[in-house]
């Protein structure tokens, strides 16, 4: 299925910003996360982990903020540093658009 249908992008974002791998708590990416089954009542996505390579099976009945979505862990991101801030004013002082522009032009990155 392609990405952008039917919150297909949604679905694979939450898991991208909120699972990690169960073996190895490794983050996954969004190439990381691919829709295996979709019957219109559930979603079966696969996760392989970029890290170890260990599979995980996740299924979503449910539309955001996916309460049903087991398991939900925090992801642990590092700290924003300068040089991060310093990137998203050079990237954000030449951007023309309006939020869903922006959205578009983060996913690309």
């Amino acid at each position: 299925m392609p990405i952008d249908e039917r919150g297909t992008n949604d679905i694979i974002s939450f898991v991208v910003r909120r699972m990690t791998c169960q073996h190895c708590g490794e983050s996954y990416g969004a190439d990381d996360v691919k829709v295996a089954l979709d019957d219109g009542v559930q979603r079966v996505l696969m996760a392989i982990c970029p890290n170890c390579g260990t599979g995980q099976q996740i299924t979503a009945y449910d539309q955001p903020p996916y309460h049903q979505l087991v398991p939900v862990v925090r992801v642990d991101v590092s700290p924003i540093t300068e040089a991060d801030v310093i990137a998203w004013r050079h990237f954000l002082a030449s951007f023309h658009g309006d939020l869903s522009d922006l959205l578009l032009a983060m996913h690309d990155v």
